[in-house]
């Protein structure tokens, strides 16, 4: 009974090294915090495991993947998007190559990570379709003002201007050393 119990133990914690037990959850931060169009956004993996690959995908349709590169502790990418809107993120995992016998070593997309901005607060991947992501929003650049518009700025400033002056010119004026 007592081998028998220890070969499950031993089998158990095996097939955890092997597989990786599930059980880690990845934090993909990016920044800036509010990205806007042409802007580079930077994402950073902070807890990899450093015997896999990763890469970000940068949106669900994607067909190419964000390299992510070793930096320290963390791995990070960029990518800069061209259009605004709400993009939803994935991580992207290549197997384990420091396990040359693991009998699943093909890239599979991650289902445990949180994102958000750097600093936090950090959301659960769901479920888009038939993908984990988490969504990034990227906003239109602040609109230029037009030519209708700086004229319409000018001429409040300069009714502003007119309307003050007027005011002190037509008060009645005091004289305060004359005598009567």
């Amino acid at each position: 009974m007592k081998k028998y119990l220890c070969s499950i133990i031993f089998c158990y914690c095996s097939s955890l090294m092997l597989f990786g037990g599930g059980a880690s959850i990845f934090r993909v931060e990016y920044s800036p915090s509010n990205p806007v169009v042409n802007q580079e956004v930077t994402f950073t993996l902070t807890n990899p495991n450093e015997c896999q690959d990763y890469s970000i995908v940068p949106f669900v349709d994607a067909v190419f993947v964000v390299p992510l590169g070793e930096n320290g502790n963390t791995r990070t990418g960029t990518f800069t998007y061209e259009d605004p809107g709400t993009y939803h993120i994935s991580l992207d995992v290549d197997g384990v190559p420091c396990i040359p016998f693991r009998s699943n070593n093909d890239r599979e997309l991650v289902s445990n990570f949180e994102f958000g901005p750097v600093g936090g607060p950090y959301t659960m991947a769901v479920l888009q379709g038939n993908v984990f992501c988490s969504p990034l929003i990227v906003a239109a650049p602040a609109p230029i003002p037009t030519m209708t518009q700086w004229g319409i700025l000018v001429l409040l400033l300069l009714s502003a201007i007119v309307g003050v002056v007027y005011k002190f010119s037509s008060s009645p004026k005091v004289n305060i050393g004359a005598q009567h």
